[in-house]
């Protein structure tokens, strides 16, 4: 149904593309919302409960997903140990960040939160990796929004980790159409998300080297609009949040060579796709 759903939108260029920036726009605009459900809930349950219960929600759609996925896989020949090979990976650097990175168990929703973004994206340019590259523009809107305006006295630096677990969510969507038969089609090339990902490298380049974005506080200059972390001890490998949990925060260039190396990975989906048939 949703490949019939997909190829749909793939006729209609201007309703997907409508689509696109509507459903991009709402997870911007509509994350405090959901945060106040989620704070409130974890209020009422308290946080050591509120986790757990997280925790085994998480494991257990986890593994229902697993499982589905390999019974798909057990059924066809295509392309088989390419897909169970990228869906293994994917899932194992998705619970590495679970456990590594995260400063509430609930941060497990970004896995989900960008995934239908990058659904709506493959039609328009019938490329795994372009579809995960292209959701960038909305998922560093969205954690701008979060650091500047909705949450400035909270969070204290733009959160990388968060960009890669969104990532992560949107390449296991494209692996899922990939294992339920999608293929990249049309006659986009493989390029044009390595030409987009190098663009976003070259910006932040030239944003950092004229000192538009600094990475500390003690990088900026008169003309900076964005100090990228504002922890009291950046440098520290494990940080404490004040909730309690210890976590690894990414740094800037530590975030942008993740966030390559994340993308450039879900290009290769294409590549294998297109090469064996």
């Amino acid at each position: 149904m949703l490949l019939i759903l997909l190829n749909w939108l793939k006729q209609r260029k201007a309703l997907n593309l409508s689509l696109v920036f509507i459903y991009g726009i709402l997870l911007i605009f509509l994350h405090d919302y959901f945060v106040g459900i989620s704070y409130n809930t974890m209020i009422n349950l308290s946080l050591p409960v509120y986790n757990k219960v997280v925790l085994a929600v998480s494991i257990c759609g986890g593994v229902a997903v697993l499982v589905s996925l390999l019974c798909m896989l057990y059924k066809t020949n295509e392309n088989r140990s390419r897909k169970l090979f990228f869906l293994l990976i994917s899932s194992l650097l998705v619970a590495l960040h679970y456990k590594f990175m995260f400063e509430m168990n609930i941060e497990v929703v970004h896995v989900l939160e960008f995934t239908l973004l990058a659904v709506l994206l493959f039609p328009l340019f019938g490329r795994f990796g372009a579809a995960v590259i292209f959701t960038l523009p909305f998922i560093f809107v969205n954690e701008w929004y979060q650091y500047v305006v909705l949450y400035p006295t909270y969070i204290h630096y733009y959160e990388f980790n968060d960009i890669v677990i969104d990532l992560l969510g949107c390449g296991m969507a494209m692996i899922i159409l990939w294992i339920a038969g999608a293929k990249p089609e049309k006659p986009v090339p493989i390029a044009i998300g390595i030409i987009f990902l190098t663009a976003i490298n070259i910006l932040f380049v030239v944003l950092v080297s004229t000192c538009f974005f600094s990475f500390y506080p003690g990088d900026k200059c008169e003309n900076t609009f964005l100090v990228l972390n504002q922890l009291p001890n950046p440098h520290l490998f494990w940080q404490t949040h004040v909730y309690g949990a210890i976590y690894h925060v990414m740094k800037p260039v530590e975030g942008m060579l993740a966030i390559n190396i994340v993308c450039t990975f879900f290009i290769l989906t294409d590549y294998f796709a297109l090469k064996f048939r």
